[in-house]
Protein backbone atom coordinates (compact mmCIF):
# COMPACT_ATOMS: atom_id res chain seq x y z
CA UNK A 1 0.00 0.00 0.00
CA UNK A 2 1.39 2.79 -1.11
CA UNK A 3 -0.52 5.37 0.60
CA UNK A 4 0.27 8.30 -1.98
CA UNK A 5 -2.68 9.88 -4.08
CA UNK A 6 -3.34 13.24 -5.99
CA UNK A 7 -5.65 15.37 -4.20
CA UNK A 8 -7.06 18.56 -5.22
CA UNK A 9 -7.91 20.72 -2.37
CA UNK A 10 -10.65 22.98 -3.05
CA UNK A 11 -11.39 25.90 -0.59
CA UNK A 12 -11.74 29.43 -0.74
CA UNK A 13 -9.69 30.23 1.91
CA UNK A 14 -6.10 30.75 1.08
CA UNK A 15 -4.11 29.96 4.08
CA UNK A 16 -5.96 27.11 4.65
CA UNK A 17 -5.02 25.40 1.31
CA UNK A 18 -1.12 26.42 1.67
CA UNK A 19 -1.39 25.04 5.34
CA UNK A 20 -3.21 21.76 3.79
CA UNK A 21 -1.10 21.61 0.51
CA UNK A 22 2.46 21.77 2.88
CA UNK A 23 1.30 19.17 5.21
CA UNK A 24 -0.26 16.88 2.44
CA UNK A 25 2.85 17.42 0.19
CA UNK A 26 5.13 16.48 3.49
CA UNK A 27 3.86 13.45 3.18
CA UNK A 28 4.06 12.28 -0.09
CA UNK A 29 0.63 13.69 -1.65
CA UNK A 30 0.45 15.52 -5.24
CA UNK A 31 -1.41 18.55 -4.04
CA UNK A 32 -3.01 20.81 -6.38
CA UNK A 33 -5.52 23.76 -5.09
CA UNK A 34 -8.28 25.45 -6.12
CA UNK A 35 -9.58 28.79 -4.84
CA UNK A 36 -13.30 28.42 -6.96
CA UNK A 37 -15.48 26.09 -8.13
CA UNK A 38 -14.38 26.95 -11.60
CA UNK A 39 -10.90 26.06 -10.64
CA UNK A 40 -11.99 22.82 -9.00
CA UNK A 41 -14.00 21.77 -12.30
CA UNK A 42 -10.76 21.98 -14.26
CA UNK A 43 -8.07 20.90 -11.87
CA UNK A 44 -10.85 17.47 -11.93
CA UNK A 45 -10.76 17.75 -15.58
CA UNK A 46 -6.98 18.16 -15.88
CA UNK A 47 -5.55 16.37 -13.06
CA UNK A 48 -8.24 13.94 -12.29
CA UNK A 49 -7.43 13.55 -8.44
CA UNK A 50 -7.98 10.58 -6.31
CA UNK A 51 -8.98 12.87 -3.47
CA UNK A 52 -11.20 16.25 -3.40
CA UNK A 53 -10.55 18.02 0.00
CA UNK A 54 -13.90 20.36 -0.89
CA UNK A 55 -15.56 22.77 1.30
CA UNK A 56 -19.11 22.39 1.03
CA UNK A 57 -20.15 25.78 2.82
CA UNK A 58 -22.54 27.88 0.64
CA UNK A 59 -19.95 30.89 0.04
CA UNK A 60 -18.19 28.07 -1.73
CA UNK A 61 -20.42 26.54 -3.97
CA UNK A 62 -18.98 22.79 -3.31
CA UNK A 63 -22.11 21.36 -2.47
CA UNK A 64 -23.07 22.37 -6.68
CA UNK A 65 -19.81 21.14 -7.54
CA UNK A 66 -20.32 17.90 -4.91
CA UNK A 67 -24.14 17.21 -6.89
CA UNK A 68 -22.56 18.26 -10.49
CA UNK A 69 -19.86 15.90 -10.13
CA UNK A 70 -21.89 13.01 -8.57
CA UNK A 71 -24.63 13.41 -11.53
CA UNK A 72 -23.39 14.55 -14.59
CA UNK A 73 -19.47 13.15 -14.91
CA UNK A 74 -18.58 9.89 -15.64
CA UNK A 75 -16.69 7.66 -13.07
CA UNK A 76 -14.77 6.97 -11.63
CA UNK A 77 -15.26 9.53 -9.38
CA UNK A 78 -12.78 10.73 -6.46
CA UNK A 79 -12.65 10.23 -3.17
CA UNK A 80 -14.34 13.27 -1.11
CA UNK A 81 -13.14 14.37 2.23
CA UNK A 82 -15.95 17.47 2.64
CA UNK A 83 -15.04 20.28 4.73
CA UNK A 84 -18.35 21.51 6.20
CA UNK A 85 -19.16 24.51 8.16
CA UNK A 86 -20.09 24.65 11.93
CA UNK A 87 -23.07 26.27 11.56
CA UNK A 88 -24.67 24.65 9.03
CA UNK A 89 -26.21 21.38 9.42
CA UNK A 90 -27.78 21.26 5.99
CA UNK A 91 -24.92 21.37 4.09
CA UNK A 92 -23.33 18.60 6.06
CA UNK A 93 -26.58 16.10 5.79
CA UNK A 94 -26.31 17.29 1.81
CA UNK A 95 -22.37 15.73 1.96
CA UNK A 96 -23.28 12.49 2.74
CA UNK A 97 -26.29 12.09 0.82
CA UNK A 98 -24.09 12.88 -1.84
CA UNK A 99 -22.08 10.44 -0.69
CA UNK A 100 -18.56 12.28 0.90
CA UNK A 101 -16.12 9.34 2.03
CA UNK A 102 -15.30 11.85 5.02
CA UNK A 103 -16.45 15.18 6.53
CA UNK A 104 -14.32 17.12 8.80
CA UNK A 105 -16.50 20.29 10.54
CA UNK A 106 -14.43 23.75 9.73
CA UNK A 107 -12.07 24.96 11.60
CA UNK A 108 -9.95 22.13 10.60
CA UNK A 109 -6.07 21.33 11.35
CA UNK A 110 -3.77 19.94 8.34
CA UNK A 111 -3.18 16.78 10.60
CA UNK A 112 -6.99 15.45 10.60
CA UNK A 113 -7.61 16.36 7.35
CA UNK A 114 -4.22 14.13 6.24
CA UNK A 115 -5.61 11.52 8.18
CA UNK A 116 -8.73 11.31 6.31
CA UNK A 117 -7.11 11.90 2.79
CA UNK A 118 -4.96 8.61 3.97
CA UNK A 119 -8.26 7.00 5.46
CA UNK A 120 -10.44 7.77 1.98
CA UNK A 121 -7.15 6.35 -0.21
CA UNK A 122 -6.69 3.32 2.45
CA UNK A 123 -10.75 2.37 1.26
CA UNK A 124 -10.51 2.26 -2.01
CA UNK A 125 -7.48 0.42 -2.12
CA UNK A 126 -9.22 -2.37 -0.06
CA UNK A 127 -12.25 -2.04 -1.94
CA UNK A 128 -10.20 -2.03 -5.11
CA UNK A 129 -8.20 -5.07 -4.49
Amino acid sequence: MSGIGRVLVADGDLRLRAQLGVTLAAAGHVVVDAGSVRDAVGMLRSRHPDVVVLDVSAAYHGIALLRTLRDEVPGPHPAIVALTPPDDPAAAAEAMLLHAEAQLVKPVDAESVLAAVDHVLLAREHVGS
